[in-house]
């Protein structure tokens, strides 16, 4: 097996490893059944299908833990999947992947029923990418390597005096290369889980009852970043170019769950320019190559799970020459490994469509 496909499966483990540790533990059999939509209209003769995946989950309790962050969200656990689909087309090939979720708690917790959100991000492969000779027509993945998406909204039921639990729900799974290898147009999966799971920790239901006080202030701060990429635009062919981002933001902190942000970007993306340069030659879709440098305005939200956050924010052009987009989307998310200092991992996209995935380090002004 390449070595990508190692990574695919146990990234996510190490991730996990290193960041936090667990007090118990589920395992769990599941079965998604899952509907491959075609978000472009080009991608029709490749989906329209639907087709039953297998999925296995680890999830991790932590009712005896009291950090602030656990005990604001309701005690959620998290946990690590490993999937396999075969998307039932030849020229798409199959997926195997992993992903590292949180799972939260909608409801008070129960000891019999549940309301459950999950959502979680990984890597994945797929084992028949783009290739212009062996795989043509293949424009949903243009690398074996794959970033992953997870969301489901479920609902959990806990068999009396047994350690067997039930679930079932909607879900989604995306999978895209955020642009780094064209043609990448994506494939998004609703569709339906059924899953049965084991309980080895007897324990896990009961909920601490805690008066502990949440340590918390409401703040304000400054943050400066900059984050790099390596992308290609579109067109295949055009090769794989290094991209620069240098940003400022403002964040309100003004409750322990919540922050929110608005800031400016400055964008360096040298696949943009050569994409630029390829319009304007092979269309005359410009009357001269325009500058590639753009500069944004940006505002959102960030989910606090300390030391993570996710990151769901957007950004509007003040100056883009060639008028290709108005505005973007950026959603991912972000570490603290000091207490200044934070990492991060987040991907820009035009509506359906990946422009790029960046890594970013951030250093906090207070």
């Amino acid at each position: 097996m390449r070595p990508r496909l190692y990574l695919s499966i146990f990234m996510p483990v190490i991730v996990y490893v290193y960041s936090f540790g667990q007090t118990g533990y589920k395992f769990s059999l599941e079965l998604p059944y899952s509907y491959s939509w075609a978000h472009h209209p080009y991608m029709n003769n490749l989906t329209g299908r639907t087709f039953t995946g297998l999925q296995v989950n680890l999830h991790f309790d932590r009712t005896r833990q009291v950090k602030d962050w656990i005990v604001a969200h309701n005690y959620p656990e998290t946990g690590i999947l490993f999937i396999y689909q075969n998307l039932q087309h030849p020229d798409l090939g199959k997926i195997i992947g992993s992903v590292y979720y949180f799972t939260f708690f909608l409801n008070k917790r129960s000891k019999k029923l549940n309301f459950l959100l999950q959502f979680g991000e990984g890597i994945a492969y797929n084992t028949n990418p783009y290739d212009k000779i062996e795989n043509p027509k293949n424009i949903v993945f243009g690398s074996h390597l794959l970033y992953a998406f997870y969301f489901t909204a479920k609902l959990r039921y806990t068999f009396t005096g047994s350690p067997w639990e039930w679930e079932t729900g909607f879900s989604m799974y995306h999978y895209s290369n955020g642009s780094y290898k064209t043609p990448n147009s994506g494939l998004n999966l609703p569709g339906f889980n059924i899953a049965l799971l084991y309980n080895f920790n007897k324990t896990n239901n009961k909920i601490p009852q805690t008066n502990r006080n949440i340590s918390f202030q409401k703040k304000r701060y400054r943050e400066i970043y900059i984050r790099g990429t390596l992308s290609e635009m579109e067109v295949p062919g055009l090769g794989v170019k290094p991209g620069i981002i240098f940003g400022f933001k403002h964040v309100w902190h003004p409750a322990f769950k919540h922050q929110y942000y608005a800031g400016a970007e400055l964008m360096l993306n040298y696949a943009y320019k050569s994409y630029l340069a390829y319009q304007h030659i092979a269309f005359n879709e410009y009357e001269k190559i325009p500058d590639f440098k753009r500069i944004a305005i940006t505002g959102g939200y960030m989910f606090n799970l300390d030391p993570t956050n996710f990151i769901l924010g957007t950004g509007i052009y003040l100056y883009n020459p060639s008028r290709k987009h108005l505005w973007y989307v950026r959603a991912g998310m972000s570490y603290r490994i000091a207490s200044k200092w934070r990492l991060s991992a987040t991907v820009k996209t035009h509506y359906f469509t990946a422009e790029e995935v960046d890594i970013g380090l951030h250093y906090i002004i207070n």
